[in-house]
């Protein structure tokens, strides 16, 4: 068994990385990240998803936004100071037909791609392409149990697929890793959501990670199933961790208050041009109007009052997904006509 050590990685694309590694002051230009959710299309079925792919199938938009009107967005968010493109958001995104054309571009431009997926489908073409294009990735793994992953996901047969998918991410992510500022800096992590079921696996997982994949967590959010409430209190699981384990995203604002950084920082744009309050706050579509009939800017604008308001009202958290204000916070946006 190997020795936990400090966490002193830092994974590429987060906030942590702009400010700690690259000296960056957030909020200084108009835009810091771009999050961009692809067609919300999954293959499991996982309980704690923030957008209830667990309980059906979301039909396939016959709008969703195409390359074409994808591309000239990350030309317009670059030049007002995105440095990342982030999906993270409504599905799985490896499974989004223009994945590699979209990645690929915003590498070529000089925008850092930051994935979130389930892992199932990184194979050793694909993990090369990533590699490639300079992506950083976060893999969602709760558990190293098999019968219990495979129970969480719905999917028979997943685990197995899932380790071999892990190990070509660590043999061939290995060579990008990076020493900066006192930091082992990454491009490949994983990242696992304290609940009822997953805290006790917690130090398990760490050191399954070794010296390969940055290690974060998260907690459940609102609204999901109620079975996986966590137990602890994230920051009393920080303080018994020490600083094996950190959440991904967070940073500070200019008041000192902890939140997610491309939540606070970003701007949020869902499959089908929708702006969102976050890449997982799916239920705020329709509340601040659609990419499609207005200026990135105008967007940029609309998007940052709205998501200030929610900051006051979310004293309880650093994500809004996770508050318990979350859908109080909703009804008093569309009370208020959403984008006024």
């Amino acid at each position: 068994m190997c020795k936990m050590q400090a966490n002193t990685t830092v994974l590429r694309g987060t906030p942590k990385y702009l400010t700690d590694i690259k000296k960056i002051s957030l909020g200084r230009e108009p835009l810091d990240f771009l999050q961009l959710n692809l067609e919300p299309i999954c293959n499991y079925r996982c309980p704690k998803c923030f957008t209830g792919m667990q309980k059906k199938q979301k039909a396939i938009s016959s709008n969703p936004l195409k390359f074409n009107e994808i591309a000239p967005l990350l030309e317009k968010t670059m030049k007002m100071g995105a440095k990342v493109l982030a999906i993270s958001g409504e599905g799985e995104p490896l499974l989004d037909q223009e994945f590699r054309k979209i990645v690929h571009f915003a590498h070529t431009i000089g925008l850092t791609p930051f994935i979130a997926t389930n892992g199932s489908l990184l194979d050793e073409d694909t993990v090369a392409f990533l590699v490639g294009n300079g992506a950083a990735i976060t893999i969602s793994v709760d558990t190293l149990n098999q019968e219990q992953y495979e129970n969480r996901c719905g999917i028979k047969s997943s685990f197995d697929r899932l380790m071999k998918n892990i190990e070509t991410v660590r043999h061939l992510f290995k060579s990008t890793q990076t020493e900066e500022a006192g930091h082992t800096i990454m491009r490949c992590g994983i990242h696992t959501i304290i609940d009822s079921q997953s805290e006790k696996d917690i130090r398990q997982l760490i050191e399954f990670c070794r010296n390969d994949f940055h290690f974060s967590i998260g907690t459940v959010a609102e609204g999901v199933n109620n079975d996986l409430k966590k137990t602890s209190d994230l920051s009393a699981l920080l303080s018994l961790l020490g600083n094996l384990s950190e959440p991904l995203l967070i940073t500070k604002t200019e008041t000192g208050k902890e939140v997610c950084g491309f939540f606070y920082y970003g701007l949020s744009i869902g499959f089908d041009g929708q702006i969102l309050l976050d890449a997982h706050a799916t239920e705020s579509s329709g509340l601040l109007g659609n990419i499609r009939d207005m200026s990135i800017e105008d967007a940029v604008k609309i998007a940052r009052t709205a998501v200030h308001r929610c900051v006051e009202q979310m004293p309880d958290t650093y994500c809004i997904v996770r508050s318990r204000n979350y859908y109080n916070t909703l009804e008093s946006l569309k009370s208020r006509g959403g984008r006024k």
